[in-house]
């Protein structure tokens, strides 16, 4: 049994599923435990991985659906578009919204990324518009799904500003955390 590692006080958050609204609409869940990578870094934000137990299992309806999630192993292509979401900042600096932001961005080889991250390893991988900017993930869409097809192949992590010609937004890469994800989930 793995003992959950937290960073907050789970008592105090819900998760809200079947609404687009920030703070209002759909059906709230507890969050019973939250399981953080053992490896997680938050100097170089490796392993940006952490799971929630909710107190009860979410009810699939028309407005809520379970997402599906890459399986080990498995590389995005470069160019591939991948769906972001989040109720971030909508510009650098910026509010953050209450509604429901989705921008498409290209999926950026790990080479190429690197040459704006140095820092980069095998758990994360790039998306944006190198050259041009202008779309990208931003400040509190941390922890949002990149999602392709309906599967989910990352996670919001970091990046350098948001949309920036030169950096593009950095992801949590999931399969390569998928062995560590069924060990805490059994998913």
């Amino acid at each position: 049994k793995l003992i959950p590692k937290t960073f907050f006080s789970v008592n105090k958050y819900t998760v809200r599923v079947g609404s687009s609204i920030r703070g209002s609409g759909g059906v709230q869940y507890r969050v019973k435990n939250q399981y953080t990578h053992d490896k997680y870094n938050p100097g170089t934000i490796d392993f940006d991985f952490a799971l929630l137990e909710l107190e009860k299992p979410v009810t699939v309806t028309k407005d809520v659906n379970i997402v599906k999630l890459v399986d080990a192993g498995v590389e995005l292509k470069p160019g591939t578009v991948l769906t972001v979401t989040g109720w971030g900042s909508t510009g650098a600096n910026g509010p953050i919204t209450n509604v429901l932001q989705e921008v498409q961005v290209p999926h950026v080889d790990q080479t190429t990324c690197s040459k704006s991250y140095p820092s980069l390893t095998d758990r994360m991988f790039c998306a944006g518009y190198l050259g041009v900017g202008g779309k990208d993930a931003c400040q509190g869409d941390s922890g949002g799904p990149v999602v392709v097809n309906g599967v989910q192949h990352g996670i919001v992590s970091w990046g350098r500003g948001c949309a920036l010609p030169e950096f593009p937004g950095v992801y949590s890469k999931i399969s390569a955390a998928r062995d560590w994800i069924k060990k805490v989930s059994g998913v």
